[in-house]
């Protein structure tokens, strides 16, 4: 504007406010609302799919006013971020591509379960084949993965055709091929399945690109390619959505320096993993859950070694079996439950993988057991019936020892499980959504069997209080073993939810939740 910082905070500009009279830093005179230069912005809907600061500028497509407007086309049909200081494009048009998500007629479900308002346009990029596009030069974020969703029409699957992605700095680049064929589905194919398209042809699909250390901190370009047939482009961003709301023990992915809190980020949920011998577990699993991510799909039949997982020997199968009798034996517990990963085979193996595994004992992990009792709360009463998008955090505490007895290479069994629970009241909603009324769960379970006799009490560790339960049904049933935030945090040393803002944090992590689910009954 020629203006340099006149209209910064900083810069001191001086306005008269035309509402009131009064002098105000004002940002300078358009033809929209104007606030004042001090009004924070950074959670405005336009940026939607990511943090409140954007780790890359235009990552969602929507920083772009009215995209079908002449006037607008006529001064620039560039989308920001895409078109200049490197950015490139071989589509005639940019904006011309640019498709509101009520135009793309295989996503009529798909708006519904994700809570699509109207009131405020989603654009997605079309891309045809042959289509190319570069992102504008930008700084690699210090961690976090590269992630962009996908929405492949069904009749585009299996024609051959591929989405390449090129991350570039001066003397390096690393080139990822999407193939646009029908994944396989199961656990022993999840590597490769992660080139490929599961749930894309319904709605949108997340899909993760690993960035190399060598690029981190660097100035680079990204570029995507289509071949052969047509895709929708959306929401190319970095960092997990699964650590939006932060990352609970600042796991990192140094080999050496982070072998025993080391971060793994999937598209359907991420965690940090302990590598130590006597360990081999994940220290937490963090990921999201609403309706589009639950489905029919039937569980798996088999676990795998995560062979992304830079550590070596990585848990077998196996290594979970012949631990006393089968009422006394460990399952091998999920903790992103596959239940909640449910709408295509893709996402139930991505569950199977034995980073998502603890040790844990049969009569606290299936049947009529708290936890489970929890997990069928949230899926079923919180998400499928009530509507609302949760965020889970849950892991072990504690030692009852290790299996297998006799190997060199052992895995600690918790004593105890967690699970905190974050409560939206609709999709697609984020941190700025996040009040002092919004409701936490918190729950710790002991990791063994109900006892044989009541009443019987349990002395919760660190001396946060006793539990003395009087059946088998309170033993049975999560509320049971409610507890709250602050205390899971003081237990394990993470910190939760760390991306809210500190005072909210300190009220809705302070208590232990006491919602009472209505009933609601039906007329005769």
């Amino acid at each position: 504007m020629g203006t340099g910082w006149f209209y910064s905070v900083l810069g001191g500009g001086l306005t008269k406010d035309p509402n009131t009279g009064e002098i105000a830093n004002l940002r300078p005179t358009n033809n929209v609302e104007r606030v004042p230069l001090s009004f924070d912005n950074t959670a405005e809907r336009r940026m939607r799919g990511d943090f409140a600061v954007p780790t890359l500028f235009g990552g969602n497509f929507d920083a772009v006013f009215n995209p079908r407007s002449l006037f607008r086309n006529a001064i620039s049909d560039a989308i920001p971020g895409w078109s200049f200081h490197g950015g490139t494009s071989n589509i005639a048009s940019p904006t011309s591509r640019l498709v509101d998500w009520r135009d793309i007629p295989s996503l009529d479900n798909y708006r519904t379960l994700v809570g699509y308002d109207p009131a405020q346009p989603n654009y997605a990029l079309k891309l045809t084949p042959d289509d190319s596009i570069t992102h504008n030069r930008f700084v690699v974020p210090d961690w976090g993965t590269l992630r962009f969703n996908l929405h492949v029409p069904d009749n585009a699957l299996n024609k051959g055709g591929k989405v390449k992605v090129t991350i570039e700095t001066d003397g390096y680049q690393k080139t990822e091929t999407i193939n646009l064929e029908k994944a396989g589905g199961k656990p022993s194919q999840y590597l490769g399945d992660t080139l490929k398209v599961g749930y894309g042809t319904q709605g949108f699909e997340t899909f993760h690109v690993d960035i190399p250390e060598q690029l981190r901190g660097k100035v680079a370009t990204l570029k995507f390619e289509v071949t052969d047939d047509t895709v929708y482009l959306d929401d190319v961003f970095f960092k997990s959505t699964n650590l939006k709301f932060g990352n609970p023990s600042n796991a990192g992915t140094d080999v050496t320096n982070d072998r025993r809190n080391y971060l793994l980020e999937k598209p359907q949920y991420s965690l940090s993993y302990d590598a130590q011998n006597l360990y081999k577990t994940p220290k937490w699993v963090s990921w999201q859950v609403n309706k589009s991510w639950l489905g029919n799909r039937d569980r798996a039949t088999s676990f795998v070694p995560d062979e992304t997982l830079p550590f070596t020997p990585r848990v077998m199968d196996f290594e979970y079996k012949n631990r006393g009798d089968q009422f006394f034996a460990y399952d091998k517990g999920h903790l992103a439950a596959s239940s909640d990963r449910s709408r295509s085979d893709k996402d139930v193996s991505s569950t199977y993988l034995m980073t998502n595994i603890i040790p844990q004992h049969l009569r606290n992990n299936q049947f009529n057991t708290a936890w489970r009792n929890l997990e069928k709360y949230s899926q079923n009463t919180l998400v499928a019936s009530g509507g609302k998008e949760i965020s889970i955090i849950a892991g072990g505490y504690g030692s009852l020892g290790t299996i297998p007895p006799g190997f060199i290479d052992r895995i600690n069994v918790p004593e105890y499980t967690w699970k905190t629970i974050l409560v939206l009241d609709n999709p697609g909603q984020s941190i700025e959504d996040v009040t002092t009324n919004t409701r936490m769960i918190a729950v710790i379970t002991p990791n063994i069997g109900e006892p044989t006799s009541f009443p019987h009490t349990v002395n919760l560790p660190g001396n946060a209080k006793s539990i003395t339960i009087n059946s088998l049904d309170e033993w049975q049933t999560w509320q049971t073993w409610r507890v709250s935030t602050d205390y899971l945090e003081e237990l394990t040393g993470y910190d939760f939810w760390s991306n809210v803002p500190t005072k909210i944090q300190e009220v809705i992590e302070a208590n232990e939740d006491t919602y009472i689910d209505p009933i609601v009954s039906s007329s005769p």
